[in-house]
C-alpha cells in the first residue's frame, strides 16, 4: 500500500532536518546525499524519491527555513496595530531567530557563497534574492502604513528606511556569527530597536515648516 500524504510529509521533514544537521557539520562541498540518508534513516534511493540531487536538497533546506518567516510576518503586518508596533515586532521576530542564525552560521555561509558562484540564475540565488526583497517589502510597507497614518514624519522615505533597516538586520546577523562575545547580536538588534523608536518618533514631532 502506498504510503499516505501524512507519512510522505513526516518523511521529508525528517530528510530535511537530518539535512540541516549534515550540511551544518560539513559544509555543502564535503557532505554527501550518503551521509544525509544515514542521518535520516532511509536509504539513499528513497532520498532521491524526494530531492533530484544535493544541490536540490540544499535549495529546499533553505526555503523550507524561510517559510515559517513569511506566514509570521504576513499575519503580524496584516494585524491592526500601530506602525510603530508593527516594526517593533518585526524586529522581535528577528530577536527570536538570531539563535538558529548563530548555531547555523556554517550553513547559512555555504548558502550565500553558493548562491553566489550560481550567478543570479540557480534557484538558491533567485531564492535569497527574493527573500531580501520581500524583507524590504515587509519593512517599507509598515513605514508607509506610518506615514500615511501620520505616525512617522511626512519627509521619512519608506523605500530608502527599508533597505537601511535590512542591510543593517543581515551585517548584524553575520556579526553575531563570528562575534566570540556572548550576547553581543542581541545587543546589537536591541541597540537597533531603540535606535528607530527614538529617531521615527522624533520625526513625527519635528516636522520641517513648508
Amino acid at each position: 500500500m502506498a504510503e499516505d500524504d501524512a507519512q510522505l510529509g513526516a518523511k521529508r521533514r525528517a530528510i530535511l532536518d537530518a539535512a540541516q544537521k549534515v550540511f551544518d557539520a560539513r559544509g555543502y562541498e564535503a557532505a554527501t546525499m550518503e551521509e544525509v540518508a544515514e542521518e535520516a534513516g532511509v536509504s539513499k534511493g528513497t532520498l532521491y524519491n524526494y530531492f533530484q540531487n544535493k544541490e536540490d536538497l540544499f535549495a529546499k533546506v533553505f526555503s523550507e527555513r524561510l517559510s515559517g518567516d513569511q506566514a509570521e510576518l504576513e499575519r503580524l503586518i496584516e494585524e491592526p496595530l500601530p506602525a510603530l508596533d508593527k516594526l517593533c515586532r518585526i524586529m522581535d521576530h528577528v530577536f527570536s531567530q538570531l539563535e538558529f542564525y548563530i548555531g547555523s552560521g556554517r550553513l547559512i555561509m555555504d548558502l550565500w557563497a553558493h548562491a553566489a558562484r550560481q550567478r543570479k540564475e540557480g534557484e538558491l540565488a533567485v531564492n535569497i534574492a527574493q527573500t531580501n526583497t520581500q524583507w524590504r517589502k515587509w519593512i517599507e510597507a509598515v513605514l508607509a502604513e506610518g506615514v500615511a497614518g501620520g505616525e512617522f514624519a511626512r519627509r521619512l522615505n519608506p523605500s530608502v528606511m527599508a533597505s537601511l533597516i535590512w542591510s543593517t538586520i543581515n551585517g548584524i546577523i553575520v556579526e553575531s556569527m563570528f562575534d566570540t562575545e556572548a550576547g553581543s547580536g542581541h545587543r546589537s538588534l536591541s541597540a537597533l530597536k531603540q535606535g528607530l523608536i527614538a529617531e521615527l518618533t522624533s520625526w513625527s514631532t519635528a516636522e520641517p515648516a513648508d
